[in-house]
């Protein structure tokens, strides 16, 4: 499935108006990837799989969301956060604290998490090749590993 903005019109009103500290941030820029997805939630052994297509909007608040959406498109999983580092071109990290799950039109909220989204693309940015994110809340024990691995395309839409 090519991602167009026709695709991402649903996800786009989903993730912005999910409350960022309590406001609701517009985009300034999305991203949508395809690739081969898969996450762990319980056992890192046994990965479900994703949709190929995998949204990353940066907001004009400064925070950023990365978009998930199980298999069946059943729940839709949000990781975000707002501080990001980028030691060279070719990778991307973006530190998550929030993590928010959808399912069956119920929300769940984490706002305890750790972890970071790992973006690795080419020197000058005109290919992708992963994401890989790894979030955990210490306190309560939980962990997710979200990959979306041998990225095929990619659009930008600026705001």
């Amino acid at each position: 499935m090519k991602l167009t903005l026709n695709y991402i019109v649903p996800l786009l009103f989903f993730t912005t108006m999910i409350p960022v500290f309590g406001q609701t941030a517009e985009p300034k820029t999305i991203v949508g990837l395809n690739g081969q997805c898969e996450f762990t939630m319980v056992d890192p052994t046994a990965p479900l799989p994703c949709q190929r297509g995998v949204l990353w909007m940066i907001l004009q608040n400064g925070r950023s969301i990365v978009v998930f959406a199980e298999g069946n498109n059943r729940t839709t999983f949000a990781l975000s956060g707002g501080r990001d580092r980028q030691p060279d071109p070719e990778d991307y990290y973006l530190g998550i604290d929030t993590f928010r799950m959808i399912y069956s039109g119920k929300e769940t909220v984490d706002n305890g998490m750790e972890g970071e989204c790992h973006f690795n693309l080419n020197e000058d940015g005109t290919k992708y090749y992963y994401i890989k994110c790894l979030i955990y809340n210490r306190r309560i024990g939980t962990i997710f590993h979200f990959d979306l691995n041998n990225v095929t395309d990619f659009n930008i839409k600026n705001f």
